[in-house]
C-alpha cells in the first residue's frame, strides 16, 4: 500500500501508523522536517519515493537520517531529476540501514557515489544513467550483500567489471551502454546470475549465445542493440532455460513486421518471452 506525503499532518501520521499494510510513501519531499522526523509513527513505511516536486533541504535530510526503519530509497524523481546531486549523497551515506537505493537518472557522479561505501547493507543499487566511472565505484566489492546492480549507461570499463567477481550474491547485473569492451570473460564466471543486461555492447554477437548458455541460473537477457540476430536466437533459444530476452531493431518494412511477429510467437511456444522493440 502506498500513501502520498503531500499535505500530511501529525494527526495523519498517527492514523496511518494503524495500517500495517502501508509500506511506501511518495512525495516525501513535501513533508516538513518536523513531520519527516515523526515518520517512525508509521513503522511499516520502509520505502520512500522522491517525486521531484521540490529540493530537499539540509534540515529535511537531517530528519530523514533519524528514521532507521527506512530501508528502501528511490530518488529517481519518476525517471530523471537534476535535484539529486553529489551533495545529497553525503546524507544518504549516513542511512546505513538502507537495503535498496535507486539513483537512476540523477545528477550524481564519482565524487558523490564514493561516499556510498558506508552502505554495507545494500542489496540493490541502481546507478543507471548517472555520471559514474571506474573511480566512483571502486568500493563496490565491499558491498558483500549486493544482489542486484545496474551500471547501465555509466562510464565504467572492464576494470570495474572484473572487480565485481567478488560479489558472490549477485543475481542481477546490467552493464549495457557502458565502456565495457568484452564482458563475457568475466560474466561467465558469475554462475549465480539470473538476469544480465548487455545492451549496445558490440562484442556481443551470434557467437556469444552458446557462451551465455553456460550460465546455469540465467533466465533473463537484454540484448538490445547488440549484434545478435533474430535468426540465430530463434535457432538457439529452445536449447536454453531462458525465460525473457529483449532485442531492438530499426524501422521495418511491413514484411519484416510480420517476420518479427512470427519470431516472437515461435519463442512463446517454447516458453520464452522475447520482445523486439522498434525504434
Amino acid at each position: 500500500m502506498t500513501v502520498v506525503g503531500e499535505g500530511m499532518t501529525d494527526a495523519d501520521l498517527h492514523e496511518l501508523g494503524r495500517f500495517p499494510v502501508l509500506e511506501t510513501m511518495i512525495s516525501f519531499e513535501r513533508l516538513t522536517p518536523a513531520r519527516l522526523g515523526k515518520l517512525s509513527l508509521c513503522p511499516n513505511v520502509q520505502r520512500l519515493e522522491f517525486e521531484d516536486r521540490q529540493d530537499l533541504t539540509t534540515k529535511q535530510w537531517q530528519a530523514l537520517k533519524t528514521q532507521t526503519q527506512i530501508e528502501r530509497l528511490d530518488l529517481t524523481g519518476g525517471g530523471e531529476t537534476r535535484r539529486i546531486t553529489n551533495a545529497a549523497l553525503r546524507h544518504v551515506a549516513a542511512m546505513r540501514q538502507l537495503r535498496e537505493l535507486d539513483l537512476r537518472g540523477t545528477s550524481v557522479g564519482d565524487a558523490g557515489v564514493k561516499q556510498l561505501a558506508s552502505l554495507t547493507n545494500l542489496e540493490v543499487l541502481d546507478l543507471e544513467r548517472t555520471d559514474v566511472g571506474d573511480a566512483g565505484v571502486e568500493f563496490l566489492p565491499s558491498l558483500s550483500k549486493l544482489r542486484r546492480l545496474s551500471l547501465q549507461g555509466t562510464h565504467v570499463t572492464d576494470a570495474t567489471l572484473r572487480r565485481l567477481l567478488s560479489l558472490k550474491r549477485l543475481t542481477s547485473l546490467d552493464v549495457g551502454r557502458t565502456r565495457i569492451n568484452d564482458p563475457l570473460p568475466v560474466v561467465l564466471k558469475m554462475k549465480g546470475l539470473r538476469s544480465l543486461g548487455l545492451s549496445r555492447i558490440e562484442a556481443i554477437n551470434d557467437d556469444s549465445l552458446p557462451q551465455l548458455a553456460q550460465l546455469p541460473a540465467l533466465r533473463e537477457l537484454d540484448l538490445r542493440l547488440t549484434r545478435v540476430t533474430r535468426f540465430r536466437l530463434a535457432l538457439f533459444v529452445t536449447q536454453t532455460k531462458w525465460k525473457k530476452v529483449l532485442m531492438r531493431t530499426g524501422l521495418l518494412e511491413e514484411r519484416e513486421c510480420w517476420e518479427i511477429d512470427a519470431f516472437e510467437k515461435f519463442c512463446r511456444e517454447h516458453d520464452v518471452f522475447v520482445e523486439v522493440e522498434m525504434e
